[in-house]
């Protein structure tokens, strides 16, 4: 049985979002922007909300098919008045599209590739606890075929652009300058059958560091994590395509409103 799109968004979000934990988790205001992107892909930019009771309405109102975050500005933000982006999560986007992959192409996602999900979360895991001493890690799925990891420590979302590129080229540095570390080649070396499963190498050849390295070390979207500008999925909201909540994995957001209505 399938719900109609918009009964099933307006069930979820009347009934099952998560919304004061988030306002409370984000710092609601109305200095803070959230963006919504309908059904048709028409997008919502600046829209600002005093507190969660007016962010919860105007979600069973509007019922957005996507929802994103937006920096908290030094003004209630609009689209045509000077703002400038003073706060924003420090954020770490996954896309299996940027890996070099033979059992899938584009969009396409599968069991072998997403191990290298697995290796990023464990590198991102170790490097930002053990390495750069964040404490307060979240990992979620991005849709499609990606993962954030948000660093909710306090102090971050006061970073600025030029420390967030630092944390970037830290990770760069690895394959640019061929510094590989021991624990992040343990990591790798764990799920080293997708080298052979991809026919990287010859099944009976020893592969070395640096093929690890070129294929499996971790690849960050620059801009997600370094732009106080760009925009953030938010954690459990529906993703429009292909409306489910974790890889290769049921149920979709269909089955769980269907079974938590039960």
């Amino acid at each position: 049985m399938n719900l109609d799109p918009n009964l099933m968004l307006f069930t979820y979000y009347k009934n099952f979002f998560p919304v004061k934990e988030i306002s409370e988790w984000l710092e609601l205001d109305e200095f803070r922007e959230i963006s919504f992107c309908s059904s048709e892909g028409k997008y919502m930019r600046y829209l600002t909300f005093a507190d969660f009771e007016e962010f919860h309405e105007k979600l069973t109102t509007l019922v957005p098919a996507k929802i994103d975050i937006g920096a908290i500005y030094d003004v209630i933000p609009a689209k045509d008045i000077q703002k400038k982006a003073v706060k924003r999560e420090l954020v770490f986007d996954i896309d299996l599209t940027d890996y070099e992959r033979v059992c899938c192409k584009d969009k396409s996602v599968c069991d072998k590739c997403v191990v290298l999900i697995k290796v990023a979360v464990e590198i991102l895991d170790y490097a930002l606890r053990k390495e750069l001493g964040f404490t307060n890690l979240g990992f979620v799925f991005s849709g499609r075929r990606g993962l954030h990891c948000w660093v909710n420590d306090k102090e971050t979302k006061e970073f600025t652009e030029v420390e967030r590129q630092e944390i970037i080229s830290y990770f760069n540095t690895c394959c640019d300058k061929r510094i590989f570390s021991p624990e992040y080649t343990e990591i790798m070396f764990k799920y080293s059958d997708y080298m052979k499963n991809q026919n990287f190498i010859d099944i009976s050849e020893p592969f070395t560091e640096e093929d690890l390295y070129k294929k499996m070390f971790i690849r960050l979207d620059k801009d997600v994590t370094t732009s106080h500008a760009h925009l953030i999925k938010m954690p459990f909201c529906i993703h429009p395509i292909p409306v489910n909540f974790r890889f290769l994995s049921v149920p979709t957001s269909n089955d769980f409103t269907l079974e938590m209505c039960r």
